[in-house]
């Protein structure tokens, strides 16, 4: 299953970049035709974005385990019917843990295309950047319970026996 799971992956991958990814390199003959360029209309900004949060969401577990909690979060916040305001600080917060994993995933690629040989400078950038993705998730969790545990508790209450 598995395995099944890792080609549909894979496949989906392939789709989104459009091709197949590039192959592992020593970049010793990088020149200007193979670098990446940027951006050159908002069209183009948006469409690399979108591609990078499927990306993530496909290459990354923890970003998967994330995104279904904040998406049960999310819900369970519509069932309670928190107020609106409540609703946002929500949203905020498990968009802000979101970002976090994203640019958490950006620091590793970029950290382990730098470097293939063991640095503690490498470590060091990659442990902080896990480190900041915790307290993001540690605080979403203290907001959450704070906004959604009286609700919960009061429906919970409230419910015949």
């Amino acid at each position: 299953m598995k395995r099944l799971i890792r080609a549909l992956q894979y496949r989906l991958l392939l789709f989104v970049v459009g091709g197949t990814p590039p192959p592992d390199s020593d970049h010793s003959d990088d020149d200007d035709s193979t670098r990446v360029r940027g951006n050159a209309d908002f069209s183009g900004s948006l469409t690399n974005a979108l591609r990078g949060i499927v990306l993530t969401a496909i290459t990354q577990r923890n970003f998967r385990i994330e995104l279904g909690a904040a998406l049960v979060v999310l819900g369970l916040g519509l069932w309670l019917r928190i107020d609106p305001r409540d609703g946002a600080i929500l949203a905020l917060t498990v968009g802000t843990v979101l970002a976090f994993e994203a640019k958490n995933t950006s620091v590793e690629l970029s950290v382990d295309l730098s470097t293939r040989e063991f640095n503690w400078y490498a470590k060091h950038a990659k442990d902080s950047s896990s480190g900041a993705v915790l307290i993001a998730a540690i605080a979403s969790v203290v907001v959450g319970a704070l906004v959604l545990g009286p609700p919960l508790l009061h429906r919970l209450a409230a419910a015949p026996n």
